[in-house]
Order: C-alpha cells, then structure tokens, then sequence
C-alpha cells in the first residue's frame, strides 16, 4: 500500500518531535570541603585557692585542730608579713592594692637584704675559722721542719693541700650564701595579715584582688566606718581562709553572715552598734560553720540585752567580753545555764551598769562563777576558784586600781594621744572601755584636749 504522505518511514521518524525524548539529570558535582581549623583548646581553670596554712601540721602529726590552729596563732605564729595601712598612708590617687604592694615589695627587700648579710656573715665566720686552722697547720709545719727536711717537706705538701681544700671550702660556702639568699626575680609572698585603719567603708568594701583576701589569715578593719553590706560583699567576693577577723568601732548594724568563715576562730564585733534596731537588741544564732571552730568572741559594747540564744551554737568558744552592754541579771540567769559558760576560760562582763543595778546581782554572780570551773581570767585579771572574789569590788572596777604595775600602767595610756590602746593594761581604767571615743576626741581637740582629766577619771 502506498504511504499517505511524501514522507517515507524513515524520515518520519527521524522528524519525531524532540520533547518526546527523556531528558537526563544534571548531577552537581560534589567538591570535596576542607576541614575548618580545630578550635583553640581553651585555657586552663586556674587552680583553686589554698589554705596558708595547709601544710602546717599539729604537733602530734595529721591535721591541725582548732585548738592546735589558736594556740599557734596566738602564741607562736611569727608575725613576718603583717601590713599596716591606715588612711593618712595612702598618698593622693593610690588604692589599697597599690599601697600594699609597695609595702610588700618593700618587705621582702628587707628580708632579703637581711638574709643576704646573715650569709655573707656566716660565710666570713666560716672562712675566719678556715685560715686559723691553716694558721695552725703552717706553724706545726714550721715546727716539724726545723727537725727534719724530710718532715718538712711533707708538712709542706700538707699546707698546699689544706690551702687549695680551704679555697675549695670558700667557694663552697659563698656559693652556699647565694643559694640561701631568695632570688630577686622571685615575687615576694602577699601578707597573711592585714591591718587597715581610718579609712572610710560606709559604702563600698575595701578594694581588694581575690589573691589577697585568700592569703589572709588575719583582716582587721577598725575605725573605718565599715557597715553590714560592705562586709558581706568583702567576705564573699573570694574564697577565704580568714582564722581572725577583727571589725572593730565600725558602723555594723547586724552581725555579718559568716557561713563562708569555715575557719576562724576569732571574732571581734565590739564597739559596733548591732542592736541599732530597738526592737531587736537580741544577738541573732552564729551559723553552724562557726560551731567547731570559733573560740574567743569581743561583743563588747554593741548594746545588747540578750545573747543566750545567739551563742548557743558555739560549742568551742573558750574567750567571751560582754561588758557594756545592756544585760540584767535575768540573762546571766540563762548565760548560767547555757552548756558554753562551763567551758569558758576567759570572761569579761564589767562595766555594765544594768547588771550591777539589779537587787539580785551579788546571788547571780556568785552563782555563775562557782558555774565556770575553767574559768582562768575574769575581766582581764587571774581568777581561780579558790580565791573569794569580792562582788562589790567587781561592780565597782576596784580591781582594776591596785598598785601592782604588772596589772596596768595608765602612764603609757595612747587614747589621750589619738591613738586607742591595744591593751587594757597599758590602758587607763577611766578609758578603756570608751578608748575610741577619747581617741578621737584627742584627735579632734589638739593641744587643748584635757589629757590629765581623762587620766585621773575626772571627765
């Protein structure tokens, strides 16, 4: 049969149209990515803060106990890096962090200075025994070579050989003082106390780096108008391993939290007003931390009534001044009950004329010190139970005006100078317990403060 068309089979079909074809994926092409840079290791965590006194041992081995830790604070605890600062040494512009580290640089420059002469003077000790001993050897050569030339030679190689050990022996000994003597290029160690005096703290704690306030043992800040919110803020801006704290004549409205002073052992809150608030003039609980630890506490004048319940906690307080405050015969009732009086070997209570005005003061005191059989000072002075204390004498402070001059020497007084005494024995009887105040009413005054009145008790 004929085709329909002109168009053969064939070029029919190679006239097909195109988009009846299957088209074919484009497949991407996958360039192989490079790997990023591996991320900077990050930089190591500094190394937790140490206790200064962790390799410190107890005399029996093993760790030190907090009876341990008070004894050696107090009695044999060198005191080789204390630093002092008080308002008037800081210069215009300087900061506390600046001062202190030209006060330490300065320290270990005289330490050094010191180690480096004791060894020049050993070193020269050692050399001045090293040629008297050759001194002796040449005239016993000398002696033996007027007998024999033989033995005389002989003592002469001696000599050579006893000179060159003794220049050996020189060497040896200034090489030895080099070593002892600290390395200039070492940093000298930061203080372990500190003492800071009439600055002005009402609104911000004192500015510190944290590698200071962990090396401290020690912090005193007195007369510095230091408040409750400062404190706190200074005692949790860093670890610390604080044994003593002393906020002494401050304006503390409240005792600071102490829960982060997991070793001190003594405490120093006098001569702040903590009962600012009327309603409340009650000495709230220490916390637990301190149960164990803490073992002289100074509330001397902060206007408390009631301080029973506050110190019930503290199982190893052995030191307790509660003298100026507003107690009456009713709380000591309760001191005398409370299971810490019995272990108290330090009390001080007097003057507190809202005690000694009570009917019943003579029955309750008589009462509370048959109570404290370890009792060893009262008010400052020897107490043993075998002795009769006269109450009324106690009342009246007359045990404190004897004519002994190992109990007090008024004549060195420093209150009426500017300066509040550090002991109550150097102290007027007339001035101790208001010291900070005639401190700075002598400051204030000048030459017309009426020093000898103070003195004598007439103002």
């Amino acid at each position: 049969m004929p085709p329909k068309s002109g168009v053969s089979p064939k070029n029919k079909k190679k006239g097909a149209p195109k988009g009846n074809k299957k088209s074919k994926k484009v497949v991407p092409v996958e360039h192989p990515v490079p790997n990023p840079a591996p991320a900077p290791a990050p930089a190591p965590a500094p190394p937790p803060p140490e206790d200064p006194w962790k390799a410190i041992k107890s005399p029996y081995g093993g760790a030190m106990s907090p009876s341990d830790a008070f004894n050696y604070l107090f009695s044999d605890y060198p005191a080789k890096r204390l630093v002092s600062i008080d308002a008037a040494d800081l210069e215009q512009g300087q900061s506390l962090e600046q001062k202190l580290e030209a006060l330490t640089l300065a320290a270990a420059a005289a330490e050094q200075a010191a180690a480096e002469q004791a060894a020049a003077e050993q070193a020269a000790s050692e050399t001045t025994e090293t040629a008297a001993s050759e001194a002796v050897a040449v005239v016993a050569a000398e002696q033996a070579a007027s007998e024999t030339t033989e033995t005389a030679a002989s003592e002469a190689v001696a000599v050579v050989a006893a000179e060159q050990a003794a220049s050996e022996t020189t060497e040896t000994a200034a090489l030895e003082a080099v070593a002892r003597s600290p390395s200039p290029s070492t940093p000298p160690p930061p203080p372990d106390r500190l003492v800071l005096s009439n600055h002005d703290f009402s609104s911000s704690p004192p500015l510190l780096l944290p590698n200071t306030i962990n090396k401290l043992v020690s912090l005193t800040i007195i007369s510095s108008s230091l408040s409750s919110a400062p404190l706190q803020s200074l005692l949790s801006s860093s670890p610390h391993f604080l044994r003593v704290l002393d906020v002494t004549n401050n304006a503390l409205s409240s005792v600071p939290d102490l829960s982060s002073a997991k070793k001190l052992l003594s405490l120093n809150l006098s001569h702040n007003p903590i009962s600012a608030s009327p309603s409340s003039p009650c000495l709230p609980p220490f916390p637990q931390t301190l149960a164990m630890c803490l073992r002289c506490l100074d509330l001397e004048n902060c206007g408390l009534n009631s301080i029973v319940d506050g110190l019930a906690p503290l199982k190893q307080l052995r030191s307790l001044n509660i003298a100026c405050n507003e107690l009456t015969t009713d709380e000591m009732k309760r001191v005398q009950a409370a299971p810490f009086s019995s272990r108290l070997e330090e009390f001080s209570l007097h003057p507190m004329p809202s005690l000694t005005a009570c009917p019943d003061y003579k029955e309750v005191m008589s009462l509370l010190l048959k109570k404290m059989s370890c009792l060893k000072a009262l008010d400052g002075l020897p107490f043993s139970q075998q002795v009769a204390v006269d109450i009324d004498k106690l009342a009246s402070l007359d045990l404190h005006s004897g004519d002994d001059d190992n109990v007090k020497d008024s004549s060195s007084c420093s209150c009426v100078e500017g300066n509040a005494c550090i002991s109550r024995y150097n102290c007027s009887p007339h001035i101790w317990h208001r010291r900070f105040e005639v401190a700075k009413l002598a400051r204030e005054g000048g030459e017309a403060f009426p020093r000898e009145k103070y003195l004598t008790g007439e103002l």
